[in-house]
């Protein structure tokens, strides 16, 4: 009878902490204590185009109270460390990112939150991106020089770890034995993944297989903060383009070992010495005509200007000057169908573009209060993420650009 008694006062007392534990928001949500967010009412209006969501990284989103429908809210993400590098999934319901000093990566997904962090690396991790397909994402690190790849789904056999149900493990380790690598990226087939070690050479790996396929013989020594300047052809299987010591950019095809190298329309060198590459990024987009889209390549300078090369004429089309204040264009990103694009400087502003006929610039975006180190699309090209030295990263509403200020 005693033992009864005490089920019985145990349970109440179970009872009674569990409704502590928990807060009725007036959306008719109930959210635990400890997610409860204690400015969370300029969420609770659903209709209004300008939310704004401040998390830390060990709390969440709160995106089942903020953001009902299929898109990612326009806001805030505050972390305790300056964001390096941001990528978007494919299907756009996860966004990962790096941070300084931090030898993991982020995952926030749109509905739960921030979801999972994962472990690994021996150093700092310096970039991320999703594969085209989704089906693994790729991180490296600048200390400990590896490439590291990570999913979610069966068993892991190289590093003897099973995954949990929607958590990634780390399967394969690239390692091109070389002190650090900077920046990483992955082909359109899914087929070779990219990076740019700290010794000045381009590195081609396989995925499936993590042997090493190809790498330069010649070295390119980049600016500081100036790594994206390695990118793979939409179209030509096999070719990146690069950067040569920041004056030249040149295409490579890593299999077949041809180089061609991009000169302006008067034969002269593609930028003048003053007028660094700091950037560049393969598109394809229509010229506005009935014809198929076709592939560009877009170069950011350190003059503040960014060219688009037509590839199959290496006829350099569009020059864009950005105009005063800015002193180099280390980040160039366009959305899944090419009509847009965003570009941002050394400082903590950013500029979008529509590259679409008749179109131009839409708007500037001032609200960082520090340098601005990434930009991403999400795939349906609604939203904008940058992130900064202010350690926040921010979600923009593209289609609202021009209010935002």
């Amino acid at each position: 009878m005693a033992i009864v008694q005490r089920l019985r006062r145990f349970m109440r007392r179970k009872t009674t902490n569990k409704s502590k534990q928990t807060t009725q928001s007036s959306c008719g949500l109930e959210l635990p204590a400890s997610l409860w967010i204690s400015n969370i009412f300029p969420y609770l209006d659903r209709n209004s185009q300008n939310k704004l969501c401040e998390a830390s990284r060990d709390v969440y989103f709160a995106t089942k109270l903020l953001n009902l429908q299929q898109e990612w809210p326009s806001g805030t993400i505050r972390i305790k460390k300056i964001i390096l590098a941001a990528s978007f999934s494919p299907y756009g319901n996860e966004l990962a990112f790096v941070t300084s000093n931090s030898k993991s990566v982020k995952v926030y997904s749109r509905r739960h939150g921030y979801e999972q962090e994962l472990r690994g690396h021996k150093g700092q991790c310096s970039d991320v991106t999703y594969a085209p397909s989704g089906n693994f994402l790729v991180s490296c690190s600048r200390v400990d020089g590896t490439v590291r790849l990570w999913r979610k789904e069966g068993f892991d056999d190289q590093m003897g770890s099973k995954s949990k149900k929607n958590h990634y493990v780390n399967y394969r380790i690239l390692n091109t034995k070389v002190f650090g690598t900077l920046h990483v990226c992955v082909s359109p087939n899914n087929e070779d993944i990219a990076s740019y070690g700290d010794d000045g050479k381009i590195y081609v790996s396989n995925p499936k297989s993590g042997k090493l396929i190809a790498h330069t013989s010649w070295r390119s020594r980049l600016f500081i903060d100036c790594f994206n300047c390695v990118d793979f052809s939409t179209e030509r299987d096999s070719t990146l383009a690069h950067t040569l010591n920041n004056q030249n950019v040149r295409l490579w095809n890593y299999r077949t070992q041809t180089k061609v190298e991009l000169e302006d329309n008067d034969a002269t060198r593609m930028v003048d010495y003053a007028a660094y590459v700091t950037s560049l990024k393969f598109v394809r987009m229509s010229n506005g005509d009935a014809s198929e889209p076709r592939e560009y390549l877009a170069v950011g300078c350190r003059v503040a200007l960014v060219k688009l090369w037509d590839l199959r004429d290496y006829l350099c089309v569009l020059k864009i000057h950005l105009g005063t204040g800015w002193s180099s264009v280390n980040e160039l990103v366009f959305n899944k169908e090419g009509t847009q694009m965003a570009c941002t400087g050394g400082g903590s502003s950013l500029r979008v573009f529509s590259l679409v006929p008749e179109g131009g610039y839409i708007g500037k975006i001032e609200n960082h209060k520090d340098r601005i180190k990434s930009l991403a699309f999400s795939p349906d090209g609604k939203t904008l993420a940058s992130g900064s030295s202010d350690r926040t990263l921010k979600l923009w509403n593209v289609l609202q650009v021009p209010d935002i200020n």
